[in-house]
C-alpha cells in the first residue's frame, strides 16, 4: 500500500487479500461526487421499437371516443319485418301489374234496340217520312221547324194509329200528311162536325148525292180517326187508287 492517497481514484477497487492492521477512522469518500443528469438521453435517430407495450385498463371509459367505432362485421337484418301497432301518417300504395278482377264475359247476347212499325226503329221511321216528304217538295225543311207542318208530322210519327211506313204510296204517306197540314191550319179542333174525337163535337154524314158524301160502310168517320183518310167526313175518293177526288167541309167543296 502507499503511504500517500492519491488523488486519482483506480478504475477498479483493489481488495487486499489480508486486513489492515489498522483501520480508518472514517470511511473513505470520493472527493468526486456523482451528479445524476437531470434531462434524460434522447437519441438523434428514431427506434423501430416502441419503448413501451400499451397499456389497456379493465374499466371502459365514460367518455366516448371522438370518432364513431365501425364494426367489421356486417349488420344482419331480420327475415320477418316488424310490424308496429301506430298506423303510420302516410298510407303505403302498392301498384300491381296484375289486375285483382279479371272481367266476367256474359254468354247472353247484348240487347239490339227493339224495332217496332215498319221493321224500323221508332226514330228511323220518322227520319224517313221526314226525308220522303221533303224530296216530294211538299213541304220545305225550313216549314217542317214550325207548325202546322211540324204538327203534322208529330202525329203522323207519333199519334196516328193507322201507322203508315215510309215505302208506302203516294196517296198513303204524302196524300195523309196533307190532310194533317189542312186540318191543323184551319183549327179542325173547332169544327162543328166531325173533328177529331177529343174535340166532342157531332158527326152527321153527308147525304147521298152530295160530293162529300163517303160511301163507306160506316159513313163518315171523323177526321184523324186510324183509318183510310178516304173515310174521313168530307173526303171522297176512287175505289181503284185510293186517291182523294173530292174535299167537301160543310157548304163548300173542292
Amino acid at each position: 500500500l502507499s503511504q500517500e492517497p492519491t488523488l486519482i481514484p483506480t478504475a477498479v477497487p483493489t481488495i487486499s487479500q489480508n486486513p489492515s492492521l489498522r483501520p480508518t477512522s472514517s470511511p473513505s469518500v470520493s472527493q468526486t461526487p456523482t451528479i445524476k443528469s437531470s434531462i434524460p438521453s434522447v437519441s438523434q435517430e428514431p427506434t423501430t421499437i416502441p419503448t413501451a407495450l400499451p397499456t389497456m385498463s379493465k374499466t371502459p371509459s365514460i367518455r366516448p371516443t371522438s370518432s364513431p367505432s365501425v364494426s367489421q362485421k356486417p349488420t344482419i337484418k331480420t327475415a320477418s319485418p316488424t310490424i308496429s301497432d301506430i298506423p303510420t301518417s302516410v298510407p303505403t300504395i302498392s301498384i300491381s301489374d296484375v289486375p285483382s278482377i279479371m272481367p266476367t264475359i256474359s254468354n247472353l247476347p247484348i240487347a239490339l234496340p227493339s224495332l217496332g212499325i215498319c221493321n224500323v226503329t221508332a226514330q228511323q221511321r220518322c227520319d224517313a217520312i221526314q226525308q220522303r216528304i221533303i224530296n216530294a217538295n211538299i213541304t220545305s225543311e225550313t216549314d217542317l221547324q214550325n207548325a202546322p207542318q211540324s204538327t203534322a208530322l208529330d202525329w203522323i210519327c207519333n199519334v196516328d194509329e193507322l201507322s203508315v211506313c215510309p215505302d208506302d204510296t203516294f196517296c198513303s204517306l204524302e196524300q195523309r200528311y196533307v190532310m194533317a197540314v189542312l186540318y191543323y191550319s184551319s183549327n179542325g179542333g173547332t169544327w162543328d162536325n166531325c173533328a177529331e174525337a177529343s174535340s166532342g163535337s157531332d158527326c152527321e154524314p153527308i147525304n147521298v148525292g152530295e160530293p162529300g158524301y163517303n160511301p163507306g160502310p160506316d159513313g163518315a168517320r171523323r177526321w184523324l180517326d186510324p183509318v183510310d183518310e178516304c173515310e174521313w167526313y168530307g173526303l171522297r175518293c176512287l175505289p181503284d187508287d185510293k186517291c182523294i177526288r173530292v174535299i167537301q167541309l160543310g157548304k163548300f167543296y173542292i
